[in-house]
């Protein structure tokens, strides 16, 4: 019921912005506006209000994460297309992409952009309207709202390289003619400064309040740092996402709550699962808000697109602790299955997991897991190493004692603990530790994050950290089983202008 009754609530905020707000996008990609408003001082009087204008920034999220996943997937070593599959799946699988392909048109981003900017001048006016909503609400919303602005802006920056930077002020856009573009590392330097005056330590008396389902600043403002390589303010800001507001407990675990069987249920429900998931964006068909990656993923609608041989592989050859092998948790049965009356044959089953709801499952923006696994890579670059493997391993609860700064985390079990895998080590002979640990992360990262939109960034991230194209390369090219197009797609992704979607101007 708490499920039902909370994305209710979703969509009649939704419906109702809807009623006031109106989007419209020309060919042009950029060309987002919003029209046939009701007037401000009609509409911003009440805490209600306000809560209606932020779920309806955070649904037109609806539209970019479905595509989301699924560019990040074909993309990398995590998809594959299937005979089904229309000729624009095909080109971005094969890394032939143009402006007018359907799938890679990021127009909704700068919805969400537009749509904050909107929200961002007018409620400060309800705090003189409504004695219910004070001072701390309102930054509390403000806060959410340039959150989920933040991403916008970080998502779209990192798969399109630029991005053009829209004034505060403006409430639509036409064209770009008369924006500023903002190339990727400029942008990260300007939504530090967007976010940093909403951090604050947990521990204070104006720490923030929780606004439901509003990104975690710090999570989000340490994956920023992470991406320019401050791993100092990486650490420290991804360490006081797990340990900030959100929910009951006061931390984020990875811990027993979703290991073994249940590990699967944490994509099913996830307004519920506060103590992980950090903010989702939820689907409901009945409602007339169908999440479409089914059409795409099960055997038995589209099924255009399948998981690589590579993800199988990867999660077979995992080796339990108690020295079986395969990830029997976290694999087959969660992340993937087979076709029924097929061994070989696999379908993507994490978006399809609850068969009472179809076209309803939940997107995941960030979760706990994501975020231990952000942190552990931050602590192994600045030589935090016991940290570092723990929370990728058996975690803190096999730590006596425990490093100073983490007393909190006593139930954290790691994230392959969780699912009770064997801990993986760092062979004497290695001469790179430090890359070695890192390759450890991220290839965890793969397992726990399969299909979540994480890959792709993943694989920059760390090619652009060592300066070598090839870790890229050669990790997406594996996958096409015909050699002169692997080397084709090997060769295009040696350049690092090639990673970036080609953009309509």
């Amino acid at each position: 019921m708490e499920r039902i009754y909370k994305k209710r609530i979703f969509y009649l905020f939704s419906m109702i912005v809807i009623l006031c707000m109106t989007f419209s996008c020309s060919e042009d990609f950029y060309d987002a506006k919003i029209g046939d408003r009701i007037f401000p001082d009609q509409h911003f009087n009440n805490a209600i209000d306000v809560e209606i204008t932020y779920t309806g920034v955070t649904s037109i999220l609806q539209e970019i994460l479905p595509n989301y996943i699924i560019v990040d997937g074909l993309l990398t070593d995590q998809m594959e297309v299937t005979q089904a599959a229309d000729v624009e799946l095909r080109n971005i699988y094969y890394h032939n992409l143009s402006p007018s392909n359907s799938y890679i048109n990021g127009s909704a981003y700068y919805k969400v952009i537009i749509s904050a900017n909107d929200a961002l001048k007018h409620i400060d006016q309800v705090v003189e309207k409504d004695q219910d909503y004070d001072t701390l609400d309102n930054k509390a919303y403000r806060a959410a709202l340039v959150a989920y602005r933040s991403w916008a802006y970080f998502n779209y920056v990192r798969l399109y390289g630029e991005a053009a930077l829209i004034p505060d002020e403006m409430s639509s856009i036409s064209g770009t003619s008369n924006l500023p573009m903002i190339d990727r590392v400029s942008m990260l330097d300007t939504l530090i400064n967007h976010l940093t005056p909403y951090i604050h330590d947990n521990e204070s008396d104006i720490a923030e309040q929780y606004v439901f389902n509003s990104i975690n600043n710090k999570a989000l403002l340490g994956e920023i740092y992470l991406e320019i390589g401050n791993y100092e303010k990486a650490a420290e800001l991804l360490k006081a996402a797990v340990e900030s507001y959100g929910n009951a407990s006061g931390l984020y675990k990875v811990d027993r709550a979703f290991n073994m069987e249940d590990y699967g249920n944490l994509f099913v429900n996830s307004f519920a699962n506060t103590n992980t998931v950090m903010a989702a964006v939820p689907f409901s068909f009945e409602d007339g808000q169908k999440n479409p990656l089914e059409d795409y993923f099960v055997y038995d609608y589209g099924y255009m697109i399948k998981p690589t041989t590579i993800v199988i592989d990867s999660f077979n050859s995992q080796v339990q602790q108690a020295d079986g092998i395969g990830d029997i948790y976290r694999g087959k049965g969660v992340n993937f299955d087979t076709i029924p009356g097929s061994n070989d044959e696999y379908y993507i089953h994490k978006y399809s997991l609850d068969q009472s709801v179809l076209y309803s499952a939940d997107i995941i923006l960030y979760r706990s897991a994501d975020i231990h696994l952000l942190l552990a890579e931050a602590l192994n670059r600045l030589g935090k190493v016991n940290i570092a493997m723990t929370l990728l391993n058996t975690g803190m609860r096999e730590l006596s004692p425990r490093p100073e700064g983490y007393g909190m985390w006593s139930r954290n079990v790691g994230v392959r603990g969780r699912v009770f895998l064997k801990s993986q080590t760092v062979p004497a002979s290695i001469t790179t530790p430090v890359k070695y640990r890192e390759d450890l992360i991220i290839q965890e990262r793969a397992l726990e994050l399969a299909f979540e939109g994480k890959r792709w960034f993943d694989l920059m991230r760390i090619a652009r950290r060592r300066n070598d194209p090839s870790y890229l390369a050669d990790k997406v090219a594996a996958k096409y089983s015909d050699p002169v197009k692997a080397e084709q797609v090997r060769s295009w992704l040696m350049n690092e202008e090639n990673w970036y979607l080609p953009a309509s101007r």
